[in-house]
C-alpha cells in the first residue's frame, strides 16, 4: 500500500517503506515458493509381505508372492525367484508408469531345499528403479500319506485271566517333543552374494562347463554345496539340472557356508577341453563374460616349419594357423554398432600344434582400438577349443563399449600369448 503525503520529506519517508514493504513482502512470497516447490518426492521402495524371511513351505504347495513397489513412473516389475525370471508385470501406461505397484503371483517350489524370492522394478527406459531385498525361506518335501491299517478280522480267542494289579511305573511310556529354533537354525542359511559386476552361473564347477545364465552385482543366492577343493560354489538355481548351478568362488561373498557339504561335480562335456586356466593378464575376471557358444572344427595333423601354416617364425607363436582370427562377416572390422541392438556376430578361426595348451577368447576394454571410448560394462575372457567359431551378439553388451578383440594363447612351456587382433566398436 502507497500513501502519498503532502509535504515532501513525508512522501519520501513513505515511499522508502514502501519499498522496504514491497522488499519483504518479496522475500516472503520468495520462501513460500520455495516450500511448495522445496518437497522431493519419496525414494522408491520395493517390499516383499509373503512369504516371509525364513519361511518353510512344502513342495508342490502354491506359494503366493504378495510384494508392494513405490515409486515414480514404475513401468515394469519382474519376479525373480532363485534368479530366473518367473513373471513379469506391466503397468497399463507402458510411458508414464505408476506410483503404486502391488504385485501377486503364485510358485510352486518343486525341489526341497532353499529358495529365494525377488522384485525388480523398471522405469520407461527400461531402466533399473529399484530392488527389494531378497527373502530366503525352504521348502520341504511332503511327508508320506499314512497307510491305512487293515480291518481287524473277529476270531474266537480262550478267556483271559483280568489282571488285578495295575502295569509297573517303569512300564509307562512317556512322550516328549523336541523343539528347535527354527527361526536361529534358518537365520544361519548359506548365501552367496555377487560382489563382481556380474558372475556367470555354470552347470559344473569349472570354466569348460556350459553357461545357464548369469547374476548381477549384489544378487543373493542360496548355497546348497562345494566342489572338492571349496573354489566354486553350488547354489539353487532354476534354469539348472535337479534346480541347481556353479558359480565360482571369488566372484561373490559365501556366507554360513561352514557346514555346506562337497557336492560331486557333474560329468565333463565331451566338447570342452579340460585344461587349465591361463593367467588373466589384464585384470578383468576370467569367468564374467557375456554368454557365448563356441564350436570345434578340425584341426590339421602336422605343425612345424615344413608346412605354411607355420606361424613360429615369430618366437612368440610356435604353432600352425589354417585359419587366423576372422570375422565371420568381412565389413565387422570397420562396423560401429548401436548398444542394445540384437546384433548377431561371430569370430572364426583354426590353430593346431603340439605347443598350444589352451586358448582363450578375450575381448579387453581399449581407449584406442575405435575412433571413439566409451567404457565397457562387460568383459569376455572365454576358453573356446583351438579351432572354432565364437558366435555372440551385440545385445550382450547393453552400455555399449570399445574393446581388444584377440586370442590368448597358453603354452606349454608357460608362457601366454596374444594373437590376431581385432577390434569391437559398440557406441
Amino acid at each position: 500500500m502507497i500513501v502519498m503525503m503532502k509535504k515532501g520529506d513525508s512522501t519520501m519517508k513513505n515511499t522508502s517503506e514502501n519499498k522496504i514493504w514491497s522488499g519483504l513482502l518479496a522475500v516472503v512470497v520468495l520462501f513460500s515458493l520455495v516450500a511448495c516447490s522445496g518437497a522431493t518426492s519419496q525414494p522408491a521402495l520395493a517390499t516383499i509381505t509373503s512369504p516371509v524371511t525364513n519361511a518353510e513351505v512344502l513342495v508342490g504347495d502354491n506359494v503366493p508372492i504378495v510384494g508392494q513397489v513405490t515409486g515414480q513412473n514404475i513401468v515394469r516389475v519382474d519376479v525373480v525367484v532363485d534368479s530366473a525370471t518367473h513373471a513379469t508385470l506391466s503397468a497399463d501406461d507402458k510411458s508414464k508408469g505408476v506410483e503404486n505397484f502391488p504385485v501377486q503371483v503364485d510358485w510352486a517350489p518343486a525341489l526341497a531345499g532353499v529358495h529365494f524370492v525377488q522384485l525388480n522394478a523398471y522405469g520407461p527406459d527400461d531402466q533399473l528403479i529399484v530392488k527389494s531385498d531378497a527373502v530366503i525361506f525352504t521348502a520341504k518335501a511332503k511327508p508320506a500319506a499314512p497307510t491305512q491299517a487293515p480291518e481287524p478280522t473277529a476270531t474266537l480267542a480262550p478267556p483271559t485271566a483280568v489282571p488285578t494289579s495295575t502295569p509297573a511305573a517303569a512300564d509307562t511310556l512317556t512322550t516328549t517333543t523336541a523343539t528347535t529354533d527354527t527361526a536361529a537354525t534358518a537365520a544361519l542359511t548359506p548365501t552367496l552374494t555377487i560382489t563382481n559386476d556380474f558372475a556367470n552361473v555354470r552347470s559344473g564347477p569349472g570354466t569348460n562347463y556350459a553357461v545357464l545364465g548369469q547374476l548381477e552385482l549384489n544378487t543373493t543366492v542360496p548355497v546348497r554345496g562345494k566342489n572338492s577343493d571349496g573354489t566354486w560354489w553350488q547354489i539353487a538355481y532354476e534354469k539348472g539340472a535337479d534346480g541347481a548351478g556353479w558359480v565360482r568362488g571369488d566372484l561373490g561373498q559365501a556366507n554360513n557356508v561352514i557346514n555346506v557339504p562337497a557336492v560331486e561335480a557333474p560329468p565333463l562335456p565331451t566338447s570342452a577341453p579340460a585344461t587349465a586356466v591361463p593367467p588373466n593378464t589384464t585384470g578383468t575376471t576370467t569367468d564374467a563374460t557375456p554368454v557365448a557358444a563356441a564350436t570345434a572344427t578340425p584341426s590339421g595333423p602336422v605343425c612345424n616349419e615344413t608346412v605354411p601354416e607355420w606361424r613360429g617364425s615369430n618366437p612368440n607363436y610356435p604353432f600352425c594357423a589354417t585359419q587366423d582370427l576372422t570375422w565371420v562377416n568381412p565389413q565387422s572390422e570397420w562396423t560401429v554398432y548401436d548398444n542394445g541392438k540384437d546384433i548377431p556376430l561371430g569370430l572364426t578361426w583354426n590353430l593346431y600344434g603340439d605347443n598350444i595348451a589352451s586358448v582363450w577368447m578375450r575381448m579387453d576394454q581399449s581407449d584406442s582400438a575405435c575412433e571413439f571410448a566409451r567404457p565397457a560394462q562387460r568383459t569376455v575372457n572365454e576358453q573356446v577349443p583351438a579351432a572354432g567359431t565364437y558366435n555372440f551378439n551385440a545385445g550382450n553388451f547393453p552400455y555399449g563399449g570399445t574393446f581388444r578383440v584377440y586370442l590368448s594363447i597358453q603354452l606349454k612351456d608357460g608362457r601366454v600369448v596374444s594373437f590376431g587382433e581385432k577390434k569391437l566398436c559398440i557406441r
